[in-house]
């Protein structure tokens, strides 16, 4: 019997599904041992109840974000232990039946945390289109320079195809990320809790971004392949 195991967890800007989740593994035998960035990995114990809370920790300038040493004392001392932790993102366990006080009871208080996260989305987004749109071009405008026949025009449009795949496998995620960061805040910010549980839908585009992006490296490496043939 394995002893560990890893799995795609929901997003950070859906707390309430990823807790949901890791409490679901909890009774199947699976408490959670480290966060990634996509994968969660667990070990495997004997089924039981667990309370999972998520944390976030948002600081403007330092990188990774730390939590501060007293607040996360007093989750200590309140019942919760650190279960794992990926860069600002936080995850607190007790017993089903401790009594342990929760760990945020403002969700207007949340949404200020939340809201840098809804920034930095926007950015890494600009940065993407930054660096790709550019390229694009570049390779069509060089197929015209060189008076490209139709035979190179067309092995050349696999590739030009691959690259657009290859940054649509990159953009999908950030602009659901951007979405799901803006939903967030916008019920945290009216005083809206944090909704638990949820559909498993993250698991379908992340699939589909993983497909994407395998095919978009077979197109480019064969258009560029033909091209070398030509």
């Amino acid at each position: 019997m394995k002893k560990t195991c890893h799995r795609f967890h929901p997003p950070e800007y859906d707390p309430g599904a990823t807790e949901v989740f890791y409490e679901n593994m909890a009774r199947k035998g699976w408490v959670l041992k480290e966060r990634g960035t996509r994968l969660s990995a667990f070990r495997r114990e004997e089924p039981q109840e667990l309370r999972y809370r998520v944390e976030y920790v948002a600081d403007k300038a330092a990188e990774p974000r730390d939590m501060p040493q007293e607040q996360l004392a007093l989750y200590l001392d309140c019942g919760w232990t650190l279960a794992a932790y990926e860069r600002c993102f936080y995850i607190f366990s007790t017993k089903a039946d401790n009594p342990a006080q929760e760990l945020y009871s403002d969700p207007e208080e949340q949404a200020e945390t939340v809201r840098s996260f809804d920034k930095m989305s926007n950015w890494s987004v600009f940065y993407l289109l930054v660096l790709g749109v550019p390229i694009i071009i570049w390779r069509i405008l060089r197929l015209k320079s060189v008076n490209a026949t139709e035979a190179e025009w067309r092995t050349a449009s696999l590739s030009l195809i691959g690259l657009f795949l290859f940054y649509a496998s990159l953009y999908t995620p950030q602009l659901f990320s951007i979405l799901g960061w803006k939903r967030l805040y916008r019920r945290l910010a009216a005083g809206e809790p944090v909704r638990r549980g949820g559909r498993r839908w993250y698991l379908l585009w992340r699939w589909l971004c993983l497909i994407l992006f395998a095919v978009s490296i077979f197109l480019i490496y064969y258009g560029l392949y033909r091209l070398s043939l030509l």
